[in-house]
């Protein structure tokens, strides 16, 4: 959702925004943890140039409210711009 928000208001209107999580859930101290977060969205966005893509994704990345909140876990992100539909 903060991707595709900070898409609109840019001027951008994606078709399509999927996105894939990876949670590494691992033992730490006796405990299970969420100890990273691997996320991938793909995406349809006409008009856009590959690298404004990229840099809105990693602004979402970023400034999200849930990112935010699992701070001091490792979230990476690889995001990939479909060809034009």
């Amino acid at each position: 959702m903060a991707l595709s928000n900070l898409l609109e208001e840019e001027g951008y209107s994606p078709r399509r925004i999927d996105t894939e999580a990876k949670v590494s859930l691992d033992e730490v101290e006796g405990n299970y943890k969420i100890t990273k977060i691997e996320l991938s969205p793909e995406a349809s966005v006409p008009d856009i140039e590959k690298g404004v893509f990229l840099e809105q994704a990693r602004a979402a990345k970023d400034n999200c409210p849930v990112s935010q909140a699992l701070t001091g876990t490792e979230i990476t992100l690889e995001a990939d711009l479909s060809p034009r539909d």
